[in-house]
């Protein structure tokens, strides 16, 4: 989905547009490599998603996020960027599916369900190990392909929970921006099977908390597989990766978003919210494509072709003392409120000096709901949830922090491809050789790593393909 050139060169004048993740890490990687930078964010502060909000003298993530320490090359940027100020977790995973809760992994996962299901859904994905995941249309045909009729069936009514849409109404490259990739088919030792069939390998999994680097045999730079910033939750990362590329010489212009942006076969002109204009080089964008698509051909084809998931999103105050039972825990069953929950201020150690903390959930609900309408009134649901699924045993929390966030997750929607398709080819003609961008679909932070070091490094980016 990327256009590159040629690798960045030493002394080029860069622009990176987007100061989420992809920008932080693009803007670092690009000074490294002997390139003047400048960052540019609408808003007030680096980070995105990860930019903490304090409450109650916390700071509170928007849902569950630690780095995953799968690779010495992409660990070193994160542990530069906090200068080594990190915990190590251990993470407790747990799963409700069909009114059971299965734990070891954060995915649809079949290891509590009856042995007459879990051998249906064996014999079914042997069978689709040999069939072509090519043609398909829709998320629902492509997760029925995918896993078989069952698993996908299970698969696509949980997409319709997680997305407030039917899987059916989108394309089916929403699989790979969701949380349906790989499932759990059977205890781990019938699952370890499975994934010997020929072509099912990168469609299951087993859990690996018993070994943490078991998939990840050769990281050898830091001794935890995973981790996460200390202080302040992830805005210490947000506020360290602004301390560091300010270290680094990297211009940060942050508050003003762009207006108007044209290429030449000289370099690209950015104008500013405010009126300034800025020149550069080369650019590279790391947000969403449709707004880029606007900017530069005059139109967005693309953003009617998206669903936005809204999402109301519960803080709820605990006992520093009272620790959850997981430290990330999904929800599948369709008659349930909780998506997802997690417990930041546990596993990053945060603590106010009244001696509590939080936890996070995540309720999807379309904005007609009323649970949008009045999410406080929901709360002690979300709550007796939580406590059915072992989560939590306490009675009830101390407080909650609602939000109401109309867009979270981003999925495209059937004709998205072919829009897609259309847009680049005109982007990288309007582009010149001089705009380069990331592929939103992205989800992973190592994945988004490993793409930005190959966009400047001139190769081409990871594709996502099926396993």
């Amino acid at each position: 989905m990327s256009a590159v050139a040629r690798p960045a060169g030493a002394g080029e004048r860069w622009a990176v547009v987007g100061g989420g993740f992809r920008g932080i890490v693009a803007a670092k990687l690009l000074r490294e490599a002997g390139c003047a930078v400048t960052l540019i964010e609408r808003m007030g502060s680096l980070g995105g998603i990860l930019h903490a909000e304090e409450w109650q003298g916390l700071y509170l993530d928007k849902g569950c996020h630690y780095f995953d320490n799968a690779d010495d090359g992409v660990t070193r940027v994160v542990l530069e960027i906090l200068e080594d100020r990190v915990l190590p977790v251990a993470p407790r995973l747990a799963t409700r599916l069909n009114g059971r809760v299965g734990q070891g992994v954060a995915l649809l996962d079949f290891s509590r369900q009856d042995a007459a299901l879990r051998r249906r859904i064996a014999e079914e994905l042997k069978q689709a190990a040999g069939a072509s995941e090519r043609g398909v249309v829709t998320l629902a045909a492509a997760l029925a392909q995918r896993f078989g009729a069952t698993a996908g069936a299970a698969a696509s009514a949980a997409a319709r929970k997680a997305f407030a849409i039917a899987p059916e109404a989108l394309d089916a490259s929403a699989l790979w921006t969701s949380p349906f990739v790989r499932i759990r088919p059977d205890d781990d030792e019938a699952s370890l099977r499975l994934k010997g069939v020929a072509g099912l390998d990168g469609r299951l999994a087993v859990s690996s908390l018993d070994d943490h680097f078991r998939f990840a045999p050769g990281v050898t730079g830091y001794r935890h597989r995973f981790f996460y910033p200390a202080g302040c939750g992830l805005r210490s990362f947000c506020d360290a990766a602004a301390a560091h590329l300010e270290g680094l010489g990297v211009g940060l212009v942050l508050g003003r978003g762009l207006v108007g942006l044209s290429a030449d076969a000289d370099g690209v002109r950015l104008e500013l919210q405010g009126g300034e204009a800025l020149e550069a080089e080369r650019l590279l964008w790391t947000l969403d494509l449709g707004p880029l698509a606007g900017l530069v051909l005059g139109e967005d084809p693309l953003s009617s072709l998206i669903h936005r998931t809204p999402m109301v999103l519960y803080h709820f105050l605990l006992p520093a003392a009272a620790a959850p039972a997981f430290t990330y825990y999904y929800d599948f069953d369709p008659g349930s409120l909780v998506y997802r929950a997690s417990a930041p201020g546990f596993y990053g150690r945060q603590s106010n000096p009244q001696g509590q903390s939080y936890v996070a959930v995540e309720v999807v609900v379309p904005q007609e709901h009323e649970v949008w309408r009045d999410p406080e009134r929901a709360a002690p649901r979300v709550w007796s949830e939580l406590r059915a699924s072992g989560f939590t045993d306490l009675p009830a929390p101390l407080a909650v922090k609602t939000t109401t966030t109309p867009v979270s997750f981003k999925n495209p929607k059937l004709g998205h491809g072919v829009a897609l398709q259309k847009a680049l080819e005109r982007l990288v003609a309007a582009g010149r050789g001089r705009i380069s961008w990331s592929d939103p679909g992205l989800m992973k932070k190592n994945d988004i790593l490993h793409e930005v070091a190959a966009l400047v490094g001139g190769g081409p980016p990871p594709r996502r393909v099926a396993g």
